[in-house]
């Protein structure tokens, strides 16, 4: 398996700063477990950092320092938040597995354990639970040959392939690959026939829908 499409340079970036969102840093995890060359981007990006902070001057710190770094811990245990994950603590996932880490942890199993709901011809969806609320992430299963209706974006919306693949255009996804879209982007990607795919999608916005199936499902489901 060779990854063809990445996560933006930018958000791998943020990511190594912790300075996405959960449902963001979920995507970025899982994609970091099935691509090597993203895990080395990020490893390139947390060694440049740890030279900087090297030629820092030091501050001193306040007396209650320490307090502050051990609630922001806290905190961030309960949210249960994915971290950067480095060439060694990252690997792909055995073949009987079709969710990678963290996503696994994030379920609670693998592909069986999903509780799947319809909400379209040939499409079932599972919300995931995060941390906070600035973006959501669901699961998607979509029947060979379907897809979802023609859309647009009010924020960004990462599709990460779990299985099978899709096409959007000319592109093609499959396992591992992410497709990025953001307000200027409006398309309909659709699932290979066959066994269809099984992808992770994150957005920060809602859905802008054109036609009265796609109106109709975002009013129901709210996606």
């Amino acid at each position: 398996m060779t990854v063809q499409h990445h996560i933006p340079d930018e958000t791998l970036l943020s990511y190594a700063a912790g300075d996405l969102d959960d449902a963001t840093s979920l995507v970025v995890a899982v994609h970091l477990a099935l691509c090597p060359a993203c895990r080395e981007a990020i490893d390139v990006a947390s060694d440049i950092g740890g030279m900087m902070l090297e030629d820092l001057a030091p501050v001193a710190m306040s007396g209650d320092a320490l307090a502050h770094v051990l609630a922001r811990t806290e905190t961030a245990a309960a949210g249960e938040r994915p971290v950067p994950m480095t060439t060694s603590q990252s690997s792909s996932p055995a073949a009987s597995f079709v969710f990678p880490e963290p996503l696994r942890s994030r379920i609670g199993g693998d592909l069986d354990n999903v509780k799947w709901r319809r909400i379209g011809p040939g499409v079932q969806q599972f919300v995931l639970p995060c941390a906070d609320g600035a973006s959501q992430a669901r699961l998607l299963k979509i029947a060979g040959g379907q897809g979802v209706p023609e859309h647009g974006h009010t924020g960004e919306e990462f599709t990460l392939v779990l299985a099978g693949g899709f096409s959007d255009g000319s592109l093609a996804f499959a396992r591992g690959d992410v497709e990025w879209a953001d307000p200027d982007v409006v398309h309909r990607p659709v699932a290979d026939d066959g066994d269809g795919c099984v992808c992770l999608a994150v957005t920060s916005g809602p859905l802008q829908f054109f036609d009265i199936i796609g109106k109709i499902a975002q009013r129901v489901i709210g996606i």
